[in-house]
């Protein structure tokens, strides 16, 4: 067992994804705003944990999928709701462009509502913690990653999910949300950032794959539970439907 399945054995998965708007009460015009003036106004995440099947093969079992808080949440609760659940949980941390983006925008707005997160800020020491950027098991940026942490041109989870055949931006796309928003569309937006979580989490088994992190039967392993766990929610959400083929 190599140092990344060790850590993934000891903290379970968490991918997650953030949708903002501007924030109009410091920003103005129609430049894409600094990471602190980005309202949050979605955050959902799976959570996944390391199993293994009856020939002893290891593979990501899935425990949920879910938005944060209620269409009707404040951001305050809902940036309070994640720390507390990573201050828990622990976890091993998956995003796209989230080192970019999601993190610093999370750590700012996370000081405006007097946020603690003690775990978050420090991890375990000075490499095994969410910010040493080269510390892939801790937090898998997998846009950085995967361009060797920019020494290659990234691409967009659209790209990637179009080159793997991973559905991807079903119904709305990022460049919408602000105007759903202001039309009170809230359901629809953390629909939208569900599903850019599960095309997150479909890349980054393909990502462990390629690291040894999963066998290929690990792998495999981990798509059919994936598809277990979906066929079990679909029919509440059919919105996950596109993923559960």
């Amino acid at each position: 067992m190599h140092r990344g399945q060790a850590i993934a054995a000891r903290h379970p998965l968490v991918v997650f994804d953030i949708e903002t708007v501007p924030d109009k009460d410091h920003h103005e015009g129609t430049a894409f705003p600094k990471a602190l003036f980005h309202q949050v106004v979605a955050i959902s995440y799976l959570m996944a944990d390391v199993a293994q099947d009856a020939d002893g093969a290891s593979f990501y079992a899935v425990d949920l999928l879910r938005s944060g808080g209620e269409a009707a949440s404040t951001e305050d609760q809902l940036v309070r709701g994640f720390f507390r659940f990573i201050e828990k949980a622990r976890p091993r941390l998956v995003t796209f462009n989230g080192r970019t983006f999601d993190l610093p925008v999370l750590r700012y707005r996370a000081l405006k509502h007097a946020v603690t997160a003690p775990w978050f800020a420090q991890g375990e020491s000075r490499f095994e913690n969410y910010s040493y950027r080269y510390e892939v098991e801790w937090h898998v940026d997998l846009m950085d990653a995967l361009s060797d942490f920019g020494a290659a041109k990234p691409a967009s989870l659209l790209e990637l999910c179009g080159l793997l055949g991973i559905p991807a931006k079903l119904g709305i796309d990022g460049s919408q949300v602000q105007s759903y928003f202001e039309e009170g569309r809230i359901q629809e937006i953390r629909n939208y950032c569900e599903c850019d979580v599960l095309g997150t989490y479909l890349v980054f088994l393909k990502f462990a794959l390629f690291r040894g992190e999963l066998s290929e039967a690990g792998y495999e392993k981990s798509i059919a539970n994936l598809r277990t766990y979906l066929a079990g929610a679909v029919a509440e959400r059919p919105y996950l439907g596109a993923f559960s083929v």
